[in-house]
């Protein structure tokens, strides 16, 4: 009888340990990157991201990840399964492609790229959620036929790219220095000489613009490579555009942005000038202006041109009313 009731008790023992080996892989694998998993369905979430991490199939993994979604709707965390099932259903079938990038869409109108920073600058892998929007946003502007469109999604990336290293550039050099060493109990304790080297390397790094994560470069340069693509016929206008756009305050370093653009430019043989950044409050119109006046007269069509008609319009508007004015007052 005791026998039997070991054997009736095996099932209940096996589920419960079953649960927490589910959590242990959930809390080493999963919880770094896509958050905590709390609440009423937090069994069964876990039990579907970790599932969908070990199945097999793409179909199995997917059909995993949408029941983990749909148990912890509206979470931050969710970005790194959607963009995981995006990738899965990009490489599938084409009614499953279209999905993908549906998904991908849903991403970008619902997470905010802002919300993954990381000062140590995405080194907790590639499953890491901070570059999961410029990454999606990438992918969308290729799989996207419209060319503004498309545009749009690589504009955004770059945005991002940029918050990102002037955030962190900001927060490496805000870093206070070390006044105290560590304490004699740690693993490894550091001369303070040691650690006060350490962290002036590391300000010394973030102001040249080398507070770059792993694949934040990789990511402007693909970003620069889709944009020139989009714009054929118009390479240098794109990249010189880029740099204007992105182009560093004095004292501050060159983001990658800029530096991808600049190394496009370089490989096609192309000459970009330095940025055209406006000096002062009312610069941006002037530079715009001039710019247009330069870029009309080089091209030798300034009579072809509307707007340039309209200023001689104003102009010569402008010059009558004054002789105008000027011989009523002599009568007078």
């Amino acid at each position: 009888m005791l026998f039997l009731g070991l054997l009736a008790a095996a099932p209940a023992t096996t589920g419960v340990s079953e649960r927490t080996r589910e959590r242990a892989s959930y809390d080493s694998e999963w919880r770094m990157n896509i958050g905590e998993a709390t609440g009423a369905k937090a069994e069964e979430f876990v039990h579907e991201v970790v599932a969908g991490g070990k199945a097999a199939g793409r179909e199995e993994r997917i059909a995993h990840f949408k029941k983990a979604l749909e148990l912890r709707p509206g979470d931050p965390g969710n970005v790194v399964l959607e963009w995981k099932m995006a990738i899965m259903m990009l490489q599938s079938e084409p009614q499953m492609m279209e999905e993908g990038t549906a998904v991908l869409k849903h991403m970008m109108e619902t997470y905010d790229h802002k919300a993954y920073y990381r000062m140590n600058n995405g080194s907790s892998g590639s499953d890491s959620p901070d570059m999961k929007m410029v990454h999606a946003a990438i992918m969308l502007s290729e799989l996207t036929r419209d060319d503004g469109e498309a545009i749009k999604h690589i504009e955004l990336a770059m945005d991002n790219l940029e918050w990102t290293f002037h955030k962190r550039t900001g927060d490496v050099e805000a870093i206070p220095k070390p006044k105290e060493t560590e304490s004699r109990f740690s693993m490894r304790p550091e001369s303070l000489e040691n650690r006060v080297a350490a962290w002036e390397k590391t300000v010394a790094d973030a102001k040249a613009g080398k507070a770059v994560g792993p694949y934040e470069q990789v990511f402007a340069e693909a970003a620069v490579r889709v944009l020139v693509g989009r714009r054929k016929g118009e390479v240098q206008e794109a990249l010189q555009g880029v740099v204007d756009r992105y182009a560093a305050k004095a004292g501050e370093p060159e983001s990658p942005v800029v530096t991808a653009a600049r190394a496009e430019a370089e490989k096609r043989g192309m000459v970009l000038v330095a940025a055209r950044v406006p000096s002062s409050a009312t610069a941006p119109v002037v530079a715009i202006v001039a710019t247009r006046v330069g870029d009309d007269l080089t091209a030798g069509s300034w009579w072809a041109v509307p707007w340039m008609w309209g200023a001689v319009v104003v102009f010569l508007g402008t010059f009558v009313g004054v002789i105008v004015v000027g011989r009523r007052k002599r009568v007078k």
